[in-house]
């Protein structure tokens, strides 16, 4: 028996597995698995990312009657669209070119400013395979429904999770750009917070020079922060946890600035001796308090 192609779409996509159930019109359904990006073997990456279930698919099998197969790639929206599979073959090619929720654009959330009812509204339309309006020769990325993917256009590498979440990297003039509606940043000095409580910004600093303050700890030892466990038959679980879930660095410097801290204002102390953790803070020894530059108490 020579190979055999056929089409048909995912009806099971099975977690952890990454296997599926591949409904092939006219005969019975086949266990698939995914054709590899050969980069998993090139460069020793692992690929995630399981189709959904109802996405149409071309598969390959050793033979008409094999029982197994690989699926080699996703159909393009015209085969598909946001509907139930057994309408695959028989709606008007036009209905699939129609997605209710396509996040048509790369670079703006404008797909989902009108309604999905509005006849003049043509970002519902997608050329072919999810593929967005905006996007030129040699453009590459990934994005999903809900604004979330990184993408390689021209002179700019992006990873998004919204327009007021992201990361851009530009060619010209070196320019890196981070644009966030709140921010965490957690080093080794410490934590930096930005964030938006109702129209109130604050950004609070807490940190301290020392590696085990910041671990939350007197003395810094990998034995005195995690922990081994017996994770069992559980192979998804590392086995290292921490001691204390709620263990927290000791705020040797804190610095407020905006609603929380009236504009600016500065903390420098001396911890107390102890693990530090979110519910039961040390207490700490006042050694500078600035508020607003003007005015210092040591």
């Amino acid at each position: 028996m020579s190979d055999y192609l056929a089409v048909g779409w995912v009806v099971r996509a099975t977690p952890c597995t990454h296997d599926y159930l591949v409904q092939v019109p006219g005969r019975t359904r086949l266990i698939c698995v995914q054709l590899a990006d050969a980069m998993t073997r090139l460069a020793g990456t692992s690929s995630i990312g399981l189709l959904t279930e109802g996405t149409p698919v071309l598969l390959w099998a050793p033979s008409r009657d094999s029982a197994r197969g690989v699926i080699l790639g996703a159909l393009p929206s015209v085969m598909q669209g946001l509907v139930a599979p057994e309408a695959v073959f028989q709606s008007p090619v036009l209905f699939y070119l129609l997605s209710q929720e396509s996040g048509a654009a790369f670079w703006s959330e404008s797909a989902y400013l009108r309604p999905a009812t509005d006849p003049d509204n043509r970002n519902k339309l997608l050329a072919n395979s999810q593929r967005p309006g905006d996007t030129l020769p040699g453009d590459w990325g990934k994005l999903n429904h809900f604004g979330a993917g990184f993408a390689l256009l021209g002179l700019v590498a992006q990873l998004r999770a919204s327009d007021r979440a992201k990361v851009e990297v530009h060619l010209l003039d070196d320019l890196v750009r981070l644009v966030s509606g709140q921010y965490q940043h957690f080093s080794a000095l410490g934590e930096s917070h930005v964030y938006n409580d109702g129209g109130l910004v604050s950004a609070e600093f807490a940190g301290s020079p020392h590696q085990a303050e910041v671990a939350g700890t007197d003395g810094y030892t990998e034995a005195g922060i995690f922990e081994q466990t017996d994770r069992g038959q559980n192979y998804l679980s590392s086995g290292v946890k921490l001691r204390n879930e709620l263990q927290t660095l000791k705020r040797r410097l804190q610095v407020f600035a905006g609603s929380l801290g009236d504009l600016l204002q500065v903390f420098i102390g001396n911890p107390g001796a102890g693990t530090e953790t979110y519910d039961k803070l040390t207490a700490i020894q006042g050694l500078l308090h600035a508020h607003k530059i003007g005015r210092a108490h040591v």
